[in-house]
């Protein structure tokens, strides 16, 4: 099964019980926020201890600089997007827990992967329509802010201010579409516990998309079909990566 959501990418959306769950979480703003979770990281391990923040990019405003208005609108952007993660992750948790009743999660492998970084196209200050950014320009705060608490519901077509994409990119530098890690660089987290002998280990193997089909028919032990529909098909450009299910 291949499970695509359209979280977190924009517009995010949300029901608006799940949005207020997150009501004040990032009140701190991102400069507070990329700390917190470069400090995590740290601590699960993720990245070296003497990793440190990237500069901001010019266009990101000090979060200290911004006036209560613009806070609070920036938070309610990412209170949305927040909102809108773990309303499908609360999706993917339904399936799982079908699995399990049926005494199939243990032998079902799982592989979830994001997008290619959290995206900027929301620009300094975020906007209340993710499409006015293909030609009619960006919104300023204060055209925003009259979609501040209709943010994330069905008036509003939204995307975040790219001051939290880069806070989602922590500890890479900038946000999709460019260059740097920020853009380009994404987790994988896999699990399967009847073929994964480990338990919450982390991997320092550097895979690619492309290695996803090859190892999940691998591990199934299916070859892949030579023709389908009469077509012959060209082999797969990925790599089983299987050997680091059990080596670091």
């Amino acid at each position: 099964l291949y499970f695509a959501t359209g979280a977190a990418h924009a517009p995010h959306h949300a029901p608006a019980d799940w949005i207020a769950r997150f009501k004040g979480r990032f009140d701190m703003g991102w400069d507070k926020a990329r700390a917190q979770i470069l400090k995590n990281q740290k601590a699960l391990g993720i990245v070296a201890r003497n990793t440190a923040l990237p500069p901001r990019p010019e266009a990101m405003a000090d979060w200290d600089s911004l006036s209560p208005p613009e806070k609070a609108l920036h938070a309610r952007q990412m209170e949305v997007f927040a909102a809108a993660l773990a309303h499908a992750d609360a999706q993917f948790g339904r399936m799982l827990d079908a699995l399990e009743r049926r005494g199939e999660l243990d032998n079902t492998l799982i592989v979830i992967v994001s997008d290619n970084g959290a995206s900027a196209e929301g620009g300094p200050a975020g906007s209340y329509n993710e499409l006015l950014f293909a030609g009619a320009g960006l919104p300023s705060a204060q055209q925003n802010l009259p979609f501040l608490n209709r943010w994330g519901g069905p008036e509003t077509h939204p995307h975040y201010a790219l001051g939290w994409a880069v806070a989602g990119n922590t500890p890479g530098r900038n946000y999709k579409q460019t260059t740097y890690e920020g853009g380009t660089r994404t987790p994988l987290v896999i699990a399967w516990p009847k073929g994964i002998a480990a338990r919450g280990e982390l991997r320092g193997q550097f895979v690619h998309a492309s290695d996803i089909a090859p190892t999940l028919l691998a591990a199934a032990g299916v070859e892949p079909a030579r023709t389908v529909n009469n077509v012959r098909q060209v082999p797969f450009e990925g790599h089983d990566f299987r050997l680091t299910f059990a080596t670091t």
